[in-house]
């Protein structure tokens, strides 16, 4: 059989199942409108990346009139993004269902580590390779990005009320083997940052709460019981005793109250300490929009290694990282011009934090 026989027999082969696939998909979540002809596509990927490049990626479209759907439109300019809970109460259902979350610039299979087929270019032959090591699992990635695409597409409008831009195409690359982490040394800095604005009554609340006085801040990460299929606690979570105790002798040495941020779901938040999470519950307050918000009296952060961290660098918030996951990850991220040290538990904490709040520019090293 001749290469070119092969080559096509692959390629018609990948194209059928694929199509199959793409008309089986579920009508009911392509049925919402489109809201304008000016819409960009939500960016599914993680918080960090979202900070660290695709703010930048998007100013200059927001500059021009187009409007971003976003799960987070706090970090955007007033008026620029918009919260689409219709869209988002769809793509979680359809992530929910195929055991799928957002990893890197997409999202990816629960078991995607172990057992995702992969689409390879074989350097040595002129086709196309399917290495399927799970149908199964093969089958709910596409089922997943399908019917995410449609639903987004027909959101925004693309195809029906504008054509497909090159953003559009990035923003609809589902398939986390498109390499995000090439984004890690390339930060880009928007000329924004986040500015959310209370209305009268919710700033009301606001001021009456901690969050409007000095304090230092922790975040205490717990996302092993979440992604770990072994149960196992995952290497990126917090040691919640060696940096909670940290936190409260910062907060002495500072002589401010300690508050916890984060939310329940990826946070451990301690029953003995004040936390964002209590007090966004209380005031009726957005989580983000509270936190943010608090972060302008944050006088020193503790925080994992996570697209926290990146916040904070943005926010140019002093702050002490637990540990750094990926070595390299932070390098070029001085553009964003941050006051972050490595924390030290056995150095002298009162030195460290002396050191970091000296400091105008710090990464951790």
């Amino acid at each position: 059989m001749s290469r070119n026989h092969l080559q096509s027999r692959w390629v018609d082969d990948f194209a059928t199942y694929l199509g199959k696939i793409k008309y089986c998909t579920n009508p009911e979540y392509q049925e919402l409108p489109a809201i304008g002809d000016k819409i960009i596509p939500p960016f599914l990927g993680e918080f960090g990346l979202e900070i660290r490049f695709f703010a930048a990626y998007v100013e200059p479209w927001l500059n021009n009139g187009w409007k971003l759907i976003s799960r987070r439109p706090e970090i955007y300019p007033t008026g620029q993004a918009l919260y689409d809970e219709p869209l988002f109460k769809c793509i979680d259902e359809i992530l929910l269902k195929y055991d799928s979350h957002p990893v890197g610039v997409g999202f990816r299979h629960r078991y995607y580590d172990s057992r995702i087929s992969l689409l390879k270019i074989d350097s040595d032959l002129d086709y196309i390779k399917i290495h399927i090591a799970s149908d199964e699992t093969f089958r709910d990635f596409i089922f997943g990005s399908f019917e995410i695409d449609n639903l987004i597409r027909s959101r925004c409008g693309i195809g029906s009320v504008r054509s497909e831009t090159w953003l559009d195409d990035f923003l609809l690359r589902f398939n986390n083997s498109f390499d995000s982490r090439k984004h890690f040394s390339h930060p880009l800095a928007p000329s924004f940052k986040p500015m959310p604005i209370l209305h009268l009554d919710e700033l009301g609340k606001f001021t009456r709460t901690a969050g409007n006085r000095p304090h230092v801040g922790v975040q205490l990460r717990t996302i092993g019981a979440k992604r770990d299929r072994h149960n196992a606690r995952s290497s990126r979570d917090s040691d919640v005793t060696a940096v909670l105790t940290a936190a409260w002798n910062a907060s002495i040495k500072l002589e401010v109250p300690l508050i916890v941020y984060g939310e329940p779901s990826g946070c451990h938040i301690p029953h003995n300490c004040a936390s964002t999470w209590s007090m966004s519950m209380e005031t009726g307050i957005g989580l983000l929009k509270f936190e943010l918000y608090s972060l302008k009296n944050c006088r020193l952060m503790f925080s994992p290694d996570s697209g926290w961290a990146d916040l904070m660098a943005w926010l140019q918030v002093p702050t002490l990282l637990e540990k750094v996951i990926n070595p390299g990850t932070w390098d070029g991220m001085d553009v964003f011009c941050p006051r972050i040290a490595l924390f030290d538990e056995n150095s002298d904490l009162s030195l460290q934090i002396d050191h970091l709040l000296d400091s105008n520019l710090s990464l951790p090293v």
